[in-house]
Parts: C-alpha cells; structure tokens; sequence
C-alpha cells in the first residue's frame, strides 16, 4: 500500500525572479533512481510581476531593516575599513525549516565588497510577514506539485495503486444548477468503479430536520469543496456561507477547492477566488473530459501526491 507523498520545497525571491524547487519527495513507492533524479531537476522559476514575487517585494523592506549594522574590517592599518550595506540579493526559505536566509552586500571603503547571510527565525517574524511567507510556501508548494504531476503524469488511472481512503466531495450549488450537479455527483461516485470519491450532495445525503447541522457535518467531512458557479450562487444564503466556511478550511489547509463554472465567465470572480485555486469551465455542459479534470484536481490536491503513480 503506497505511503501519502510529502514534498519539501525550497523558495527563493530575487529582484528580477521568484523560484522554487523540490528538495526531497518523502513516502511512496517510487524507485530511488527516479526520486533523485526528479529531486535533483524539478525547479520552477518565474520573472518579476508575478503575483508571488510581488509578494515578496512588499516584505523586502522588511529584511532590509533587519540585516545588522556591519561590523568595521580591521586590517592592520591606521583606520579601521568602514563598510555599508550596498544591496539585499535574495531572501530564502524552506518549508522543513523554522528560518529565513537572507543574503545581501556590503561595500567597504577600500574598494572590495562581500557577501553575508543573515538568518532570522520564523517565530520573530510579524503575524502580516509571515502570513506573507506561508503564502510563498503555499504557492511554491502548489507550482511543485503541479510539475511533479506533469513529469510522472500522462497515463491512466490505476485504482489498484490508488490509496484505500475514498476522497470526500462536497458539492455546492444552488437549485437552478441541480441538473448539473447531480450529473456531477453521479460521475465522481462511479469514476473508476467505484473506487476513489464519496461525493456528498444535498439532494442525496441532506436528512429530515437537523438539515443545518448535516451540511456543517459535511463541509468539516469532506477533503475537496467543489462549487457549481452559477449566476446566482454567491447570492444564495446557503451557498455563500457554504462557500465562505470552505475557503476558511482552505486557508488553513485542511481542504481544497475545485469551483465548476457553469455560467458566466472566470473574470465575474476575480478577487473572489484565493490564489492557488483552479476554476474548472463548465459552461457548455459536464463531458467526460470536464468530470476527468475534476477528478484529477480533486485527487492531487486533497492528497498532495501524483494521482497517476
């Protein structure tokens, strides 16, 4: 029985560059010689003006203020050689360790110039830094991810490797959608016999009476959220508060999202949608090919590993 995967990943912002890497793939059945290889290679690189990096332009200053003063270079002279920090070069973290490397420059007087690191721990940081920083990891992690899957993807689904845990689907949606998400439904419970979801729905599973608290029970239940975006659906009652509790466990990283948009267009819900979150398009209908998307979100984000091992 395979072991869930876990990645280690490495980030780095640079001025002119954001990248992440794969330091360690860790569980599963994948052969030495491939983890390596793939350990060795996997890196994703990205130019400035990318959403991530900009969020690390707005803690660079951060960094800056916290780099100490630098210490004079006493070379047997008259005078000791004074230097200044001349420029911050890259901020570094990793999502196995409870620091952040910062490298940067000083220039001293006589001309030469070094490079320092300075670490600063994780548990000194602000509460709005680090939030910066867990959400660098996240989209480092998610980038990682996304490339593992596209290097070992491109076959079938083998059920027989596929964890013996159902992955739990709560589908959201207004009455005006139900069509739809009960075709929805009925695909992910029979995709692969049977053998990878338990799609939850209320029209199926919704009990007499205590109906509130059976919808709390599924939202806290299920691994994956998926929201049939229709016209009105932010409007209801039910399936905003339905929505706004799954992104709370989205944040926190308990649960993930698959929104299917039925009507409208993706820009109707910019600003709506965190980062990281892939909108499935929906709007001429739910074909074979839009349920398998759906299925291979589901499955490599609520497990974190490559659904196609």
């Amino acid at each position: 029985m395979d072991k869930q995967i876990e990645l280690d990943v490495q980030w780095e912002w640079g001025h002119d560059y954001f990248r992440c890497s794969l330091i360690r793939v860790r569980g599963g059945t994948m052969p030495k010689e491939a983890r390596t290889a793939i350990e060795s290679n996997l890196r994703c690189q990205f130019t400035a003006e990318n959403p991530v990096w900009e969020i690390g332009k707005r803690i660079e200053p951060f960094f800056v203020s916290m780099l100490p003063e630098p210490e004079p270079l006493n070379v047997g002279t008259e005078s000791l050689i004074e230097g200044t920090i001349s420029g911050l070069q890259w901020i570094l973290g990793k999502t196995i360790e409870d620091e952040i490397s910062v490298s940067y420059h000083v220039s001293y007087t006589n001309e030469t110039s070094t490079r320092f690191i300075h670490k600063i721990p994780k548990s000194t940081l602000p509460s709005v830094v680090m939030s910066a920083i867990k959400e660098m990891e996240r989209q480092s992690y998610i980038n990682v991810r996304d490339r593992l899957i596209e290097k070992l993807g491109g076959v079938k689904i083998d059920k027989n490797k596929w964890k013996s845990e159902r992955t739990v689907i709560f589908i959201s949606h207004r009455d005006s959608a139900t069509p739809i998400s009960m075709k929805l439904w009925e695909a992910l419970g029979e995709y692969e016999s049977r053998s990878l979801f338990i799609p939850r729905i209320d029209k199926v599973d919704m009990r007499s009476g205590r109906w509130l608290l059976r919808i709390e029970e599924m939202l806290n239940e299920c691994k994956v959220f998926i929201p049939v975006l229709t016209k009105d659906y932010l409007d209801g009652p039910i399936s905003n508060a339905e929505f706004y509790q799954a992104l709370q466990g989205f944040y926190s990283g308990g649960k993930e999202i698959v929104p299917l948009l039925v009507e409208g267009k993706p820009e109707d819900y910019e600003g709506r949608l965190a980062g990281g979150i892939t909108m499935v398009q929906a709007q001429n209908g739910l074909s074979d090919e839009i349920v398998h998307k759906v299925a291979r979100l589901a499955l490599g984000l609520s497990m974190g590993e490559n659904p196609y091992e």
